[in-house]
């Protein structure tokens, strides 16, 4: 019963946080997720690996930009160097 509430939960911010709605959407995908979580084993190996892979392309993404920002902050000042140096 805990896993349904946390599954429910962790589901209906999910779909608050891309949509930007709270209200049924949220609860239904929530409420279906977890009737397939209860009712089979592969199910949740499904979900579970949906939300897994969605977090590891999350970090992933936000990596890669901040690598980005980092690289362009080094050019940045690279450039700086190059006219102080002329």
């Amino acid at each position: 019963m805990v896993l349904h509430k946390i599954a429910t939960a962790v589901l209906a911010n999910h779909v608050k946080s891309e949509t930007g709605k709270a209200g049924a959407l949220g609860m239904l995908a929530g409420l279906a997720a977890t009737t397939l979580l209860r009712r089979s084993v592969p199910g949740a190996v499904v979900i579970g690996g949906v939300v897994v892979a969605r977090q590891l392309i999350k970090m992933k993404r936000s990596a890669d930009a901040r690598r980005a920002a980092e690289a362009e902050g080094e050019a940045a000042e690279k450039v700086a160097r190059e006219q102080d140096s002329v």
